[in-house]
């Protein structure tokens, strides 16, 4: 029973920790699994007398949760940037604990045992759709706060998006940060302790409060800190402090937190029931204890399987290629700044910025991330509804989505409206993936409905290649005529190709000697 546990949870871990690495606010999640091991063995001691045990009971639960996990790792594997699907693997893998337990102890060392196990949870990115909303809405408290605190100790500051404009210059997200991974890592935290000091459950849900709030008051002073710094010394001084104010929050929030669960801290009276004895013996037919080993050693050959075929015999993607129009004098290329690479780090990327001579201005970001585990990851955070509040965008609301259809081929774009000092922005994103030259071409931009996924588990697509497209329209009346300027140039700034890769063609001399930053870039 211990190895069918052991190989649930490793696989568990182990994707899982594609999330950790991929993404700077869950990085805390590798010690959570030694925090489990850590809690469950500080409760063996006082362990209650095995009691109950219905070992069909458990056969039943655990049977159920060891074939769901076939379905499960098949769709997970082409879809490891589905967040709700985490939660159910990590409920499925709680079940199959919870069944162990009563197998070997009933109800009793199930209530016993199981809230450490639960611990995991917090260690789960959110669902994508809440944390977006949470990195919004505490960024947006954060600076409004910030704003007002500097004002009142007479230093000038305005908000402009999630930016704050102090007199020597901006302060952005990235140099204050939103506080969604000091939120996170404050709840496993507050977690951990409610359950290593064993409070009550008012006296949890009490320090769980606690924690967003120690959390949202510490990166406040923060943000205000590196702003009042960067209105004394300049913004380059931010840089400085940035790594040390971030660690200091996080020692100050522990040692809070720390002393706020010994204060709640009540001694438990002693277990009348509890036993010393050691681990019961759970009789199990041999047969099934190797039938279910052999179970999940095929759930994860079948997978490896199931993948391997289809990358063989699957069809070729339609590539493409930018051209851009190096002819106007307006083009100029922008370079990514270093902080915006260090989150996405993506493969190759370039930023553009022209006008057309009717009016319309676009701003045109082009990113590549190679085939891997994490490429889907990493493609789907960017997202403008992250990235343009902190460029100092405001945002307004989604948009209608457009769709360009170039020689049959549909690329669909996302939208979404942002002002910029009282004028409206209108920015559209089409994520791509990429697929080897095997077979006949086929279109396959990221679907990412419910359908999409399945569909794309059906046909063995994993660890695809990405790319994004993402479009910023302004100097136009309205969202329609974004649109439909979007529909009408594009198509001469896409070029289908059979092989798409990003290669950077010198500048001429005529460029050169002017000394400006337009190049001639393609995709080949």
């Amino acid at each position: 029973m211990g190895l069918i546990l052991s190989l649930v949870w490793t696989g568990l871990v182990l994707k899982l920790s594609t999330d950790w690495s991929t993404n700077a606010q869950y990085e805390f999640g590798y010690f959570v699994p030694f925090f489990v091991i850590y809690l469950l063995l500080r409760r063996w001691p006082d362990r209650p007398v095995p009691s109950g045990r219905r070992r069909r009971k458990a056969a039943v639960v655990g049977g159920i949760s060891l074939a769901m996990l076939l379905p499960i790792r098949l769709v997970q594997e082409a879809n490891p940037d589905w967040r709700p699907l985490n939660w159910i693997h990590a409920f499925t893998a709680v079940s199959i604990t919870a069944a162990a337990i009563f197998a070997m102890g009933g109800a009793s060392w199930v209530r016993h045992f199981i809230l450490p196990v639960l611990l995991l949870f917090f260690a789960l990115p959110w669902p994508l759709g809440l944390e977006q909303a949470m990195v919004q809405d505490l960024t947006g408290a954060v600076t409004r706060s910030t704003v007002e605190f500097l004002n009142l100790a007479n230093i000038p500051a305005l908000q402009r998006g999630n930016v704050i404009e102090v007199s020597t210059g901006s302060v952005g997200v990235a140099d204050a940060c939103s506080g969604m991974r000091s939120l996170a890592g404050t709840l496993m935290a507050a977690a951990f302790f409610g359950e290593f000091y064993r409070l009550t459950w008012p006296r949890r849900v009490f320090l769980i409060l606690s924690g967003v709030l120690v959390a949202f008051s510490l990166n406040l002073c923060r943000t205000f800190f590196l702003s009042w710094r960067a209105a004394a010394e300049g913004v380059a001084s931010v840089a400085a402090w940035h790594d040390r104010a971030g660690l200091t929050i996080f020692l100050v929030s522990f040692a809070l937190l720390w002393m706020l669960a010994r204060a709640l801290f009540r001694p438990l009276p002693a277990l009348r029931n509890a036993t010393t004895t050691g681990c019961p013996i759970v009789r199990i037919r041999s047969s099934i204890l190797a039938a279910g080993v052999a179970w999940v050693l095929m759930i994860y050959g079948f997978t490896e399987a199931w993948y391997r075929f289809h990358e063989q015999t699957r069809a070729q993607s339609i590539s493409w290629s930018v051209k851009w129009p190096q002819t106007s004098d307006s083009f100029r290329m922008s370079e990514v700044p270093d902080e915006v690479r260090s989150i996405l780090r993506y493969s190759e990327g370039y930023s553009a910025n022209f006008d057309w001579p009717d009016g319309p201005r676009w701003q045109l970001f082009l990113l590549r991330w190679d085939p891997g585990r994490s490429s889907s990851q990493l493609a789907t955070m960017h997202r403008p509804e992250i990235c343009m509040p902190a460029a100092g965008f405001k945002f307004i609301s989604m948009s209608k989505e457009a769709e360009v259809v170039l020689d049959g081929v549909k690329f669909p774009f996302q939208g979404s409206t942002y002002d910029c000092n009282g004028s409206p922005v209108y920015v559209f994103r089409c994520l791509w993936e990429e697929q080897p030259q095997t077979g006949m071409a086929e279109n396959r931009t990221l679907d990412m409905s419910v359908m999409g996924r399945f569909m794309t588990a059906r046909y063995g697509k994993r660890n695809l290649g990405q790319k994004l497209l993402q479009i910023a329209i302004s100097n136009v009346r309205n969202e329609e005529e974004a649109r439909e300027d979007l529909e009408r140039r594009l198509p001469d700034l896409i070029v289908l190709s059979d092989v798409a890769r990003f290669r950077v063609k010198p500048a001429d001399k005529e460029t050169e000697a002017r000394g400006d930053l337009r190049h001639s870039w393609n995709l080949e």
